[in-house]
């Protein structure tokens, strides 16, 4: 059993791409280039030449570059960005903020939609069940963590 911590490095300093292939290679990481999108913030006119660079034949951000373990689930992410797309359209359909009436108008049925969800979440999570218990081989990949951490709890 693999254990990843969704952890993501974002590298912002003088050679961001050398730091970025220094410490994926130190980590076991990979870097995390995002080519496509790139190419398609420079064909629609959001981007510009002057901000990408060419690192590897794939291209990268002149100023900034990122390192992700290599399970990284993106889907995560996805759902959360998703989530806040949402409840952002839920807001803005129904209030703004020109005044603290209308953010409130806005903000009321957003966040009853997000505590429904949540807790249609949480059922769902009850009735799946929890993770099942460590085994040995487990137990020691994590050095004895997961001990420590129930006798703590």
């Amino acid at each position: 059993m693999t254990h990843v911590t969704n952890v993501q490095m974002t590298l912002d300093c003088a050679d961001p791409h050398a730091q970025a292939r220094f410490w994926a290679q130190a980590l076991g990481w990979v870097v995390e280039r995002n080519s496509a999108m790139i190419r398609s913030l420079l064909d629609q006119g959001v981007a510009t030449a002057d901000q990408v660079v060419e690192i590897d034949g794939e291209l990268a951000w002149r100023t900034v570059e990122a390192i992700r373990h290599p399970e990284h689930d993106a889907i995560r992410e996805l759902g959360g960005v998703f989530g806040v797309a949402v409840l952002a359209s839920i807001f803005s359909a129904n209030g703004g903020y020109a005044t603290g009436q209308t953010y409130v108008d806005g903000l009321v049925p957003a966040m009853q939609v997000g505590a429904v969800v949540v807790a249609l979440g949480a059922l769902a999570a009850l009735a799946l069940g929890g993770r099942p218990r460590l085994g040995a081989t487990e137990t020691e990949a994590y050095g004895g963590l997961a001990e420590a951490g129930a006798g703590a709890a």
